[in-house]
């Protein structure tokens, strides 16, 4: 009677867990008229993400000209509408560091070529650095972020001390300017 009352229980409570359903609303997605909009994000392998809110059943594409972020709770990663400085139309970018400050990764072209762009309170980023021939020089580049961190004089000053612009480096000096008053 036990072995029968065990998964009979278990099957209840998967059933009231499935019934309720909010447990697949974890992501979220930003509209371009600033809507947060509790949802269930999928990122399918060959086609673009979508979206499914629990007030509907409908599964809608999450399009550049209607939403501006994302949210992915199983991956913990933001994507962000993005206009790199050089093209045309906004990408859907993942956020590396969120916050006044914010660095995105970008694979160029390629899956072998990547970048990290980064802005400062807009939607449009330069790129900082990439493992591939830039047509910027790295001193305009740096010029360019230093003058990002130029309101903080104390990240300033250590970006400047250390004589370093690794990929470790860079997140580093973003994340301690984003932490810092």
């Amino acid at each position: 009677m036990v072995l029968i009352a065990v998964p009979l229980c278990w099957l209840s409570v998967n059933a009231q867990d499935k019934k309720s359903g909010n447990e697949d609303f974890n992501d979220y997605v930003i509209t371009n008229k600033g809507d947060t909009l509790i949802c269930k994000v999928t990122t399918p392998l060959f086609s673009g993400p979508t979206y499914q809110t629990s007030a509907t059943n409908e599964v809608k594409k999450i399009k550049l000209g209607e939403i501006k972020e994302y949210y992915v709770k199983q991956r913990n990663l933001i994507f962000r509408s993005i206009i790199i400085e050089g093209r045309k139309k906004p990408f859907f970018l993942p956020v590396i560091e969120n916050g006044k400050i914010s660095l995105y990764q970008d694979v160029v072209a390629s899956q072998y070529s990547f970048a990290l762009c980064v802005s400062k309170s807009t939607d449009t980023a330069f790129l900082l650095k990439q493992n591939d021939v830039l047509l910027t020089s790295r001193k305009a580049r740096q010029d360019k972020f230093e003058n990002m961190l130029k309101d903080k004089p104390t990240v300033y000053d250590k970006f400047v001390a250390d004589k370093k612009f690794t990929y470790e480096q860079l997140r580093d000096i973003v994340r301690l300017y984003n932490s810092s008053k």
